[in-house]
């Protein structure tokens, strides 16, 4: 067995971990037994060429899973592909956003946000990173680097409803980022109202990451190489998903094989337009 969550992530996150088994390959090696002088002429019957990873050999996942992160969490049953009805006032948010990578403005009138959905949320409490949604667009809500860490005070869970003002907003390499927020209050706990949490299944897709940016997805299949580091503390990982690729970054607390097999339900990032799915919460996916 391999423990999948190192000890750093159990002190990190405080969180469940697992035990999987070590992957394993499909080829058996065959030792010759044939102690005749002349050579063996015995045919091979393996026609595998030893090349390939078996993209999509993972299947469909199950509709009911525990996360990695939190035995509690259980996404496939809070999610839904249908889209939610509300306006929460979020293209407004967006159309605000400056045009030049690295720029931040703060708001001389703030853009009041009402009733958007939390679609994730990071481990950390008070959440101090999370992503909203409604049935426009979606928001990435960054305080934590940008020191305003005071502007929420309570933990999020995907589903919860909240409403806010917007204050300082940032163009981080073409992705909207909000990074100051005033008035925030929680309207509602998806553990009481039972929210679903719009999450379009998009696997075996062309993903438009520009279009998709921080809009929470659902898409599952394999890991078929491990592409190194990626930032000080992460790896990047390919993640085949129906035919097509996207890159899989995860933190290093958390231990991924080529050959596993992983069902994710998370905010989409963009990383230089390109489709790319930052794992900053282990909830967000199950081996399966």
């Amino acid at each position: 067995m391999t423990l999948r969550l190192t000890a750093t992530a159990l002190l990190a996150f405080a969180v469940f971990g697992g035990c999987r088994p070590a992957p394993t390959t499909d080829d058996t090696i065959e030792t010759d037994t044939d102690t005749d002088a002349d050579a063996d002429t015995d045919a091979d019957t393996d026609t595998d060429t030893d090349t390939d990873t078996d993209p999509q050999g993972c299947g469909t996942p199950p509709t009911d899973w525990t996360s990695v992160g939190n035995p509690d969490v259980n996404f496939p049953q809070i999610t839904t592909t249908t889209n939610y009805v509300n306006d929460a006032n979020l293209a407004a948010v967006r159309a605000a956003m400056p045009t030049t990578s690295g720029e931040s403005v703060t708001l001389t009138t703030p853009i009041t946000v009402t009733g958007a959905v939390v679609s994730a949320a990071d481990f950390r409490d008070p959440s101090t990173e999370f992503w909203v949604q409604d049935v426009n667009t979606a928001a990435h809500i960054q305080l934590f680097f940008a020191g305003n860490t005071d502007d929420v005070t309570v933990p999020l869970n995907s589903g919860d409803v909240v409403s806010f003002d917007v204050v300082g907003l940032e163009n981080y390499f073409g992705n909207l980022q909000v990074n100051d927020l005033a008035n925030f209050t929680v309207d509602s706990r998806q553990a009481d109202t039972g929210q679903t949490v719009y999450a379009p299944d998009v696997t075996g897709t062309q993903i438009d990451a520009v279009a998709l940016e921080s809009h929470m997805i659902h898409l599952y299949g394999e890991i078929t190489s491990d592409d190194g580091a990626c930032g000080s503390s992460s790896t990047c990982y390919t993640l085949n998903h129906g035919g097509q690729n996207i890159v899989y970054r995860a933190g290093n607390s958390v231990q991924f094989f080529v050959g596993d097999c992983v069902d994710v339900y998370a905010p989409m990032g963009n990383f230089s337009n390109a489709p790319q799915l930052n794992l900053v919460n282990f909830d967000w996916f199950a081996f399966y």
